[in-house]
């Protein structure tokens, strides 16, 4: 420092001398060292390769920029965690070059121009985006020996997934809507629309929904849109992602327990679930179930067992319902209800569920069997979901996700994956420095004695006709039982016409069938003949029918296709057949018996302490100091920048040409970086990914 440019100022304080000086000396991003170490782990593990090989974004004036240098700035974003990209950029600016250099860039894109790229995004783009994310997050997650679990009653483990969708709103001036001004046109038209604000104060709103693996808090999916979102297409995707996750990992899908909150819990959400034959845990909104006749039996006895939440206290009553099939309803399989019931004061109104008398009762939809987890155990399981609730509200504090990059609906999903990115990375790099982390939690004691009663049986639901009469639908298998015989196709006439016949319909459960062209066909209607038979219609819809190559050879002649093919599959009634005992058949689905112990296995909780793994690194880097040079060759030094005729022209130019554009040359500005406070763990990890131009030394 130059002592010319140096001045003293008298001190107020004994003991401290300042002093001043012109020469500029900017403060450097304590997020910067987190931030170079992301993008050479992208480099090393040739994430940089596929991206700029896979997610291609056209725009209007190309520029010099590609997605690489867009994606690496958001990535150094998420990172940062500043407020806005206002601050984010102002807070780069003395370490702009250095930041691109860890991927081979020269120049740093500025904000007006990252706003135009995420403008530029089309969904094209951001699946292939989300592709990578996906392939990425199966080729690095952690592997499902040391990732957690849930070990029920039996010793048996389970895996548990959360989804659940969060709101982000945006407030809108007020402004005169008349033929003086002209027309209205906000920023925020294709991102939001009216919607459920909940707690968020706003106009508009836009709804993402998020997957996890509950127990190592991994990212697997995330899907926006505006207003109160698409959330059974939502759902789709993400079983979609589970299934995916799953086969990666050699699980039984069996052992699959997706956990929903209320939003869910109706016939179509919970038909979704059971389609990829997953598990599932919900809060039920389907109400009319405590209307029926055996369940109002049940809630008049003694409840199952008095259960208090173990942080607010709340005491509740718990009634276990068992299987119901209540396929009128809409539901594909039978369901297994938990209620919870606590007294409410004479004008109080319940917050969660439906009054019935002085009580406020809650439904609990589940699929786990009863000798698994009894009623409380599920009760517990369910309100555990606040866990994810804290993943949410970690994401807000460590990455924000939700915040506003781009009002355009795919470039704000854009960065919206590349944040769970940044937090996935953190759990990865946590768990190499801790890989002895797993933790046990004793979720409920083993019950002593004959505390598990064995499965009940699956129970009809009767249902009140138009006429007044009741219905009642009974269980369905394809076994013989001691009232029906197993399933069979009706011929009907098709055979005679050359048309499809029954046999030409392959029957893959009791509530589907496939045609000869591929497509599903689900039971639509149930039906008693005069004999007794049970009669179950099938159908196609008809827009189905309508494209298929196949439907002349399908339908009618002459018909109006006013509906889809209907197929008919019968089950004829048993005549004077006695009962058969529980052991008579190889695999009876109504007669389960469990052998009772004198005692069972703790529910336990298995998982990853997720927020010690995503902070360690982060917080460590931030309390140490980091130092860097920068070294130029001569030869970049006396190199002139020269445009091509093609530059000149701004003509046409390939893909490969257009990342180069931007290239670092091969012998030009070095950096050396200089990190302290580094694990000898994560200093081994640093040094496997050392094989670029960026240059790293370790100090402990």
């Amino acid at each position: 420092m130059s002592e010319q440019n140096e001045k003293s100022v008298d001190s107020t304080v004994a003991g401290i001398e300042f002093v001043t000086t012109v020469q500029p000396n900017p403060v450097m991003p304590t997020w910067l060292p987190e931030a170079l170490l992301l993008g050479q782990w992208w480099r090393s593990t040739g994430l940089l390769e596929q991206l700029q090989q896979q997610v291609r974004v056209s725009r209007g004036r190309m520029g010099q920029y590609e997605v690489c240098d867009f994606v690496l700035l958001l990535l150094a974003y998420a990172v940062s965690g500043e407020a806005s990209l206002a601050g984010f950029f102002q807070a780069l600016t003395p370490v702009k070059h250095l930041l691109m250099a860890v991927w081979g860039r020269a120049r740093c894109p500025v904000a007006s121009t990252l706003s135009r790229f995420l403008e530029a995004v089309e969904e094209g783009a951001l699946e292939s985006l989300r592709q990578l994310f996906e392939h990425n997050l199966l080729q690095q997650s952690l592997p499902v020996s040391c990732n957690g679990g849930l070990y029920d009653r039996r010793g048996e483990r389970y895996w548990v997934f959360d989804l659940d969708g969060t709101h982000e709103a945006t407030r809108q001036r007020s402004l005169p809507i008349t033929q003086e001004y002209p027309d209205l046109h906000r920023r925020s038209s294709k991102a939001c629309a009216p919607g459920l604000l909940g707690r968020k104060r706003g106009q508009v709103v836009r709804t993402r929904s998020a997957l996890q693996q509950a127990h190592t808090s991994e990212w697997l999916a995330t899907f926006g849109s505006p207003g109160n979102g698409t959330a059974q297409s939502d759902l789709v995707r993400a079983c979609a992602v589970i299934k995916q996750y799953i086969e990666q990992h050699g699980i039984n899908p069996a052992a699959v327990i997706v956990r929903l909150d209320g939003y869910y819990g109706v016939p179509a959400f919970v038909n979704v679930v059971q389609h990829h034959q997953f598990g599932y845990l919900l809060r039920g909104r389907d109400y009319q179930i405590l209307n029926y006749p055996t369940v109002q039996a049940k809630l008049a006895q003694a409840p199952a067992q008095p259960w208090q939440h173990p942080e607010t206290k709340v005491a509740r009553e718990v009634f276990e319902l068992g299987f119901l099939d209540d396929s009128w309803s809409g539901y594909t399989q039978p369901i297994r209800g938990v209620v919870m019931r606590s007294p409410l004061k004479p004008d109080q109104k319940p917050r969660i569920g439906i009054r019935m008398g002085d009580y406020a009762y809650e439904l609990v939809l589940t699929s786990i069997p009863v000798h698994a987890l009894n009623a409380v155990d599920i009760v517990s399981l369910y309100l555990g979901r606040g866990g994810f609730e804290k993943s949410l509200g970690d994401e807000d504090v460590e990455c924000n996700g939700d915040r506003w990059c781009s009002w355009h609906p795919s470039g704000q999903e854009f960065w919206q994956i590349l944040t769970q990115w940044v937090w996935n990375w953190r759990v990865w790099v946590g768990w190499k420095q801790h890989p002895e982390s797993l933790r046990q939690t004793l979720w409920q004691p083993a019950i002593e004695g004959d505390g598990l009663e064995p499965e009940p049986p699956v129970e009809p639901q009767p249902q009140q006709t138009s006429l007044g009469a009741t219905k009642t639908h009974p269980p369905f298998d394809n076994t013989p039982s001691e009232q029906y015989a197993p399933m069979q196709v009706v011929e009907s006439w098709a055979r005679s016409n050359g048309k499809f016949a029954g046999n030409d319909f392959i029957l893959e459960s009791e509530r589907s069938l496939r045609c000869p062209a591929g497509h599903s066909m689900y039971r639509r209607e149930v039906r008693r003949n005069g004999r007794g038979d049970l009669l179950l219609i099938f159908s196609m819809a008809r827009r189905t029918c309508l494209q298929c190559p196949l439907r002349e050879r399908c339908v009618a002649n002459g018909s109006a296709m006013t509906n889809g093919r209907r197929i008919t599959v019968i089950r004829r009634k048993l005549l004077d057949n006695p009962a058969l005992p529980c052991n008579s058949t190889p695999a009876p689905t109504r007669c389960i018996s469990v052998s009772r112990s004198k005692a069972t296995y703790p529910v336990i909780w298995e998982d990853l302490p997720a927020v010690l793994l995503r902070r360690d690194l982060s917080r460590n880097l931030r309390q140490h100091q980091f130092e860097f040079d920068s070294m130029i060759s001569p030869a970049e030094q006396q190199k002139s920048f020269l445009l091509s005729r093609d530059q000149r022209a701004h003509r046409r130019i390939s893909w490969s040409q257009r990342l180069a554009r931007n290239a670092s040359a091969p012998q030009g500005q070095h950096w050396k970086v200089r990190l302290f406070g580094i694990s000898a763990t994560l200093a081994t990890f640093i040094k496997d990914l050392k094989k670029t131009s960026l240059s790293t030394e370790q100090s402990v």
